[in-house]
C-alpha cells in the first residue's frame, strides 16, 4: 500500500513540475521575505537573518538562514549559511539559488567579508548547488581556524563551502 502512495505522490509532483516548466512559471520572480531571527546554541543566542521565498498567495516555499554578527576574529567578519530548505512541491524552480543570491546581496550591503556554508558530505545536491553559486569547497587541510571551530559542532562528516563577498564582482 505504501508503494502505491509513493507512486501517486511521485506522479503528482512530476505532473506539477512538468506544468511549471511548460507554463514558464519557473522563471518568474520570487518574492523573498527577509526578517531578523536568532539561532540558539546551548545557552548562546546568535542573531540571524531568515530569508523565506513566498508564493503569490504569500505561503512560504522554504527558507534559508544566515547566522550574522557574532563571528568576528580580529578584523575579519564572516557569516554562516545554515538551514537551506525548499519544500518538495516547489523544487526544481531555482528557488534555492534565489535564496542564496538574496543572502549574498544582503551580506554585501552589510559589508561582510565572507560567508561559509557547512554541508553534510552525503548531500550531493547541496554541494552541487553551492558550487554552481560560486562557493569553493574547501579541503580539510585548507580550513581557517574559525571554519574548523564550526565543523566541530557537527556529529557527522561535513564539508565547508566558502564564498568571498569582498572579491566578487557583482
Amino acid at each position: 500500500m505504501t508503494k502505491f502512495y509513493s507512486f501517486i505522490k511521485t506522479a503528482i509532483l512530476s505532473t506539477i513540475y512538468f506544468y511549471y516548466r511548460i507554463s514558464n512559471k519557473a522563471n518568474k520572480k520570487v518574492l523573498i521575505k527577509s526578517e531578523l531571527g536568532e539561532y540558539k546554541y546551548r545557552n548562546i543566542r546568535v542573531p540571524s537573518r531568515i530569508f523565506t521565498p513566498l508564493t503569490s498567495s504569500k505561503k512560504p516555499m522554504g527558507n534559508l538562514s544566515v547566522m550574522i554578527g557574532i563571528f568576528q576574529e580580529a578584523d575579519f567578519q564572516y557569516c554562516l549559511i545554515y538551514d537551506v530548505f525548499v519544500k518538495s512541491i516547489y523544487r526544481r524552480r531555482h528557488i534555492a539559488e534565489k535564496l542564496i543570491i538574496s543572502a549574498i546581496k544582503f551580506l554585501r550591503k552589510e559589508k561582510y567579508n565572507s560567508v561559509i556554508a557547512i554541508i553534510r558530505i552525503h548531500n550531493k545536491a547541496s554541494i552541487d548547488l553551492f558550487e554552481k553559486m560560486g562557493f569553493e569547497i574547501v579541503k580539510e587541510e585548507d580550513l581557517f581556524s574559525y571554519e574548523r571551530k564550526e565543523v566541530l559542532h557537527f556529529k557527522e562528516p561535513v564539508l565547508v563551502a566558502r564564498y568571498s563577498i569582498t572579491n566578487d564582482e557583482k
